[in-house]
């Protein structure tokens, strides 16, 4: 089935010339086949490597394909606001570049739209998720804990915050992005706290997920980051420096 929606598929990418390829040619591959129209905007966050070279040449084949630089290194999360800012699709996706999550979930997007959702939050914690490859031990640790903190404080209803596939309506996304100040690991967070405050609906839904190899896993910065980049999203919401509730916040919906 066509997709009669036009589709802006963001990846963030940092020194990801190994993955990318695969990822790239999945995606494009999935969505000229099933997307009304689409483009995929790979954003380039100061990457040392073979990257940028690797997705100019792609956009060769495929002029889908749009490369976006950042200034230097900032973060997924500004990678991520960068790509929305530029986008032009009525929904937004973004993904990470190792491809854990399938370009291919989005055929769940009509049955997904039928709840009157705004922000679809993919997880691997719902049931009927799928995790056909476990990531190291640590990781799931750190995962766990980290997904009950933020149900407690920050984003109630929902499992799994972290998982990096989630679909957005342009039109929410553009009301989103002007409140978001956190550029790494907690604009997700971050993301789902202030489209829920605006008053945007959210919807988590399971997939099939897979670890991949290549992982840039390092517990004891991952654990640092984790906690500082929380706090200091805890100290914005102190300061008042997100938009209040349009309304009484609502449980996410799952399906």
């Amino acid at each position: 089935m066509r997709l009669p929606y036009s589709l802006s598929i963001i990846i963030p990418a940092y020194n990801e010339a190994r993955r990318l390829p695969q990822t790239l040619r999945d995606v494009v591959t999935y969505l000229a086949e099933h997307a009304a129209s689409f483009e995929v905007l790979v954003v380039d966050d100061g990457s040392t490597d073979g990257t940028v070279k690797l997705v100019q040449e792609a956009s060769k084949r495929w002029p889908q394909i749009r490369l976006i630089q950042n200034d230097g290194n900032q973060g997924k999360g500004a990678s991520v606001q960068h790509g929305m800012r530029l986008a032009r699709g009525d929904f937004i996706v973004y993904m990470d570049a190792d491809h854990s999550t399938n370009i291919n979930e989005l055929y769940k997007l009509p049955a997904l739209l039928k709840h009157g959702g705004d922000v679809f939050v993919s997880s691997r914690y719902v049931y009927g998720s799928d995790i056909q490859q476990h990531q190291p031990w640590q990781r799931v640790v750190i995962s766990r804990v980290s997904n009950m903190v933020i149900r407690v404080f920050a984003v109630p209803g929902i499992r799994d915050t972290q998982n990096g596939f989630k679909i957005v309506r342009g039109t929410a996304a553009s009301k989103i992005a002007p409140h978001l100040l956190l550029k790494r690991w907690a604009f997700d967070v971050e993301f789902l706290y202030v489209a829920r405050a605006l008053g945007f609906r959210l919807v988590e839904f399971p997939v099939t997920w897979h670890n991949t190899t290549g992982s840039k896993l390092n517990v004891a910065r991952d654990l640092r980051n984790t906690v500082g980049e929380f706090w200091t999203f805890i100290w914005n919401r102190l300061r008042s420096k997100y938009p209040g509730p349009a309304k009484p916040p609502q449980r996410a919906e799952r399906v």
